[in-house]
């Protein structure tokens, strides 16, 4: 997402939760939803573009600085 690329991911785990709607999501047994996911970006451009720039900005809420701040706020609330 952070390259500006379309994404199709699982529907399952921690993924969904991750790119949100910034991603087309399919259940990783569904060969089927697969190749459409596919398809449907490589045929709809306005979508391809519409994930694009939702990916982006998705993924700047993924950033170390923040992950590090959250983490050091979670040990630190362990040790009180």
């Amino acid at each position: 997402m952070a390259c500006g690329c379309p994404i199709i991911t699982s529907n399952v785990g921690a993924c969904p939760e991750i790119v949100a709607d910034a991603a087309i999501t399919v259940d990783p047994d569904d060969h089927n939803g697969l190749t459409q996911g596919i398809v449907d970006i490589l045929s709809k451009n306005a979508l391809a573009e519409e994930l694009s720039q939702k990916g982006l900005k998705r993924a700047e809420e993924f950033v170390w600085e923040k992950s590090a701040l959250e983490l050091k706020k979670t040990f630190e609330e362990c040790l009180r």
